[in-house]
């Protein structure tokens, strides 16, 4: 995905804020011979880019670099001087704050990368404004009476037991008949003797009951959680409810940041 996150209230980030004074004091903001040297502060023809506005700009194309080139250790392979030629301000990498960059002589790293501008984090962003777009045109679609007396279902527990698969057998005109489901495999989770085939029959059963939740994307958490605790694995019956677990807690989290209980 061509696109990075940047919050809009950067700009008044104290690191931001702390980064632009000492461009000023240090004259970085503009090449300082040029101007008076009696004066303690002339910004020349500095004054239309104001220091603020060039630290966003800065930290904009850098973590554009980062994005095409920063490895999944959020180590990028490039040197804080060769990272200032890129930007075209000498200086600037030593004064960002360590949770920021981390100078490692011929690379740098950028902590927790990956956790704002990763695969994952641009999923969730584009499924939570895709939610968020269908919770307003569903709300304002409603008669506010029947809104206010509809009972809230966000925190229902998604009864998987009662969702059954489509590879079990089912009984029609007494006979007993073995049904496959052929719709694509999401996801495969490693459960006790085997494994348990997640398919998109089921997931599409799960989205209307956990409408703010990325279903694939959260399948693919639960599989790494089930890798690293292998004593924690479970059951072909009990991944159903562990399934139906987490994908409760992750809808009631999404609830709680839109104030609603």
């Amino acid at each position: 995905m061509a696109w990075i996150k940047f919050e809009k209230d950067l700009q008044t980030d104290p690191r931001v804020l702390r980064i632009a004074r000492l461009i000023e004091s240090r004259w970085l903001l503009f090449d300082a011979p040029k101007c008076p040297s009696n004066e303690q502060y002339d910004p020349c023809n500095a004054s239309p880019l104001p220091a603020v506005t060039l630290v966003c700009g800065c930290l904009a194309r850098l973590w554009c670099l980062a994005d095409t080139h920063v490895g999944e250790d959020d180590i990028l392979r490039l040197s804080i001087s060769e990272i200032d030629a890129f930007i075209g301000l000498p200086g600037f990498c030593k004064l960002m704050p360590e949770d920021w960059l981390i100078d490692h002589g011929e690379s740098v790293e950028l902590p927790g990368f990956h956790i704002h501008n990763g695969t994952l984090a641009k999923t969730r962003a584009v499924t939570q404004k895709r939610v968020e777009k269908h919770r307003k045109r569903t709300t304002s679609s409603l008669h506010p009476v029947t809104h206010e007396a509809l009972p809230d279902q966000d925190q229902t527990r998604p009864d998987l037991d009662r969702i059954k698969p489509l590879t079990e057998g089912s009984r029609k005109n007494g006979a007993h008949h073995e049904r496959i489901d052929d719709s694509p495999i999401v996801e495969t989770l490693p459960i006790l003797g085997g494994s348990f085939e997640v398919h998109q029959s089921l997931v599409a059963e799960l989205e209307p009951l956990c409408p703010a939740v990325d279903i694939p994307v959260t399948l693919r958490e639960m599989k790494l959680w089930l890798v690293g605790n292998p004593s924690r694995m479970k059951t072909r019956k009990g991944v159903r409810r562990f399934i139906s677990g987490w994908l409760t807690r992750e809808q009631q989290k999404w609830d709680a940041t839109q104030g609603r209980h």
